[in-house]
């Protein structure tokens, strides 16, 4: 699992949940399969992610979270 600072982003847990799936290769719809959720619901968590880390695409944010500055 990879090291995603929730604290300093003021992400939620859930949030943080759906990232880390995703960063383990899992689709938004399985995503939501594993957590319970709708797709829908995944895909705005993902987009609150992009929104609080300042990217414009999920790329952006794996990115950021592998190469931290």
């Amino acid at each position: 699992s990879s090291d995603v600072c929730s604290s300093d982003l003021r992400l939620t847990n859930r949030e943080v949940s759906c990232l880390e799936l995703l960063m383990n290769e899992h689709m938004p719809k399985t995503i939501a399969y594993e957590l319970n959720l709708s797709v829908n619901t995944v895909e705005t968590y993902l987009k609150n992610v992009r929104t609080k880390m300042a990217c414009k695409n999920i790329n952006q944010v794996i990115v950021k979270i592998l190469n931290p500055s």
